[in-house]
């Protein structure tokens, strides 16, 4: 039920459930690199109706550090709201949940790494080349389900989902010169022999008669369906049968 690829196994991220009294909690976190979480959760039950809101704040300025003071953290944040209906129709316990998730990031991370010079002094810094990284992302996931409690035995859970994906990474790809052009790893594993290139990549040198390109990873994902589960327990033992 995991999918043909999952060559490292799974892991089952299970959001918050809604919960069967009224529950109400806000947590605020801060710390070093100016990070910092905000969660704020709402639940409730009435009769045989339940809903549940979650909405997550989560960034930090980073650990790295660019010469100009740029941001080198992320923002992120993510919405989660759920609504169910319990009934026990034609002698059966059944349920029927939907949820919708959305979530958003920015993180200014790169790709562009340091000589091992520069890597033996300072571990933590970034080149000022590589100040225009940025990666944005966002998800949106949709799910409706239904299950069917024929005993505490025996469940059929059926599900439609869509997930929505994309995120596009602007990042320094190569280095550009009359010449003509140079490779990042070709800079970065021979500062030697590209001296010039490394100091105008690290902003110590105007780049005059030179360019360096930032490129767009543009990336769109999607994933839906329809999935219906067999869940059998019994003494102690769980099996499921999944189509």
């Amino acid at each position: 039920q995991f999918g043909p690829y999952t060559t490292g196994g799974a892991i089952n991220l299970v959001s918050t459930e809604i919960p069967t009294d009224e529950k109400t909690e806000l947590v605020a976190q801060y710390g070093a690199f100016n990070s910092g979480l905000l969660r704020a959760v709402h639940g409730k039950r009435v009769g045989d109706f339940g809903y549940l809101v979650e909405y997550t704040k989560y960034g930090s300025d980073g650990f790295k550090t660019l010469e100009n003071g740029g941001n080198t953290g992320f923002d992120k944040q993510d919405f989660v709201g759920k609504i169910d209906y319990n009934t026990h129709l034609f002698g059966i316990d059944q349920s029927l949940a939907v949820k919708y998730q959305y979530s958003d990031e920015t993180s200014y991370e790169t790709y562009v790494g340091i000589t091992d010079a520069d890597f033996k002094d300072d571990a933590f810094q970034r080149y000022t080349g590589s100040e225009k990284d940025q990666m944005n992302a966002l998800h949106r996931q949709y799910m409706l389900t239904h299950t069917l409690k024929f005993s505490p035995y025996l469940s059929y859970t059926t599900t439609a989902y869509q997930n929505e994906f994309q995120r596009n990474w602007y990042k320094l790809d190569y280095f550009q010169t009359a010449q003509g052009r140079s490779s990042l790893a070709n800079i970065l594993t021979n500062p030697d022999d590209y001296a010039a290139e490394l100091n105008i990549i690290k902003g110590n040198q105007d780049s005059e008669g030179a360019a360096l390109f930032v490129k767009a990873n543009n990336r769109a994902y999607i994933s839906k369906g329809i999935q219906s589960k067999l869940d059998i327990h019994w003494s102690g033992v769980n099996t499921h049968f999944t189509i």
